[in-house]
């Protein structure tokens, strides 16, 4: 054990008996160094309103990226942004994609197709193949 922590407690302890043994909290009692509340709401409301990164809010807020990574992490991830109607009234409405079928892969919607194709395959597999011709010497 160091010297330091042994003094300390032995001076925590004449004080206060053996109260001043209890583990004690880590925690600052205060930070006079801690970004203010006003700069916090400002980063806060950046995020919110334009849902941008840390950096480029440091970019237009003036502050460090640390500095606002810190903020972000500490108030925990942005709420969703309110959406915006388009302004245009002929802007179409973007349809669903449809997906197209794979020229690759044929799906038959009966069992019977199936088994019809798998019969057409089974004759044309059955037939000899075509003996070549060869030349007479």
């Amino acid at each position: 054990m160091p010297h330091a922590t042994a003094a300390r407690w032995a001076a925590r302890c004449r004080p206060q008996g053996r109260a001043g043994m209890t583990d004690r909290s880590s925690q600052p009692h205060h930070g006079p160094a801690r970004t203010t509340r006003r700069t916090e709401r400002r980063i806060i409301r950046v995020r919110v309103t334009t849902r941008i990164g840390p950096a480029r809010i440091a970019a237009r807020l003036g502050l460090n990226a640390p500095t606002v990574r810190r903020v972000l992490t500490r108030y925990g991830p942005a709420p969703d942004p309110p959406r915006q109607r388009h302004r245009c009234v002929s802007w179409p409405q973007r349809a669903r994609p449809t997906r197209r079928p794979d020229p690759r892969r044929r799906e038959n919607p009966t069992a019977a197709a199936t088994a019809s194709s798998d019969a057409h395959k089974a004759d044309a597999t059955s037939a000899p193949p075509p003996r070549a011709r060869t030349a007479e010497r």
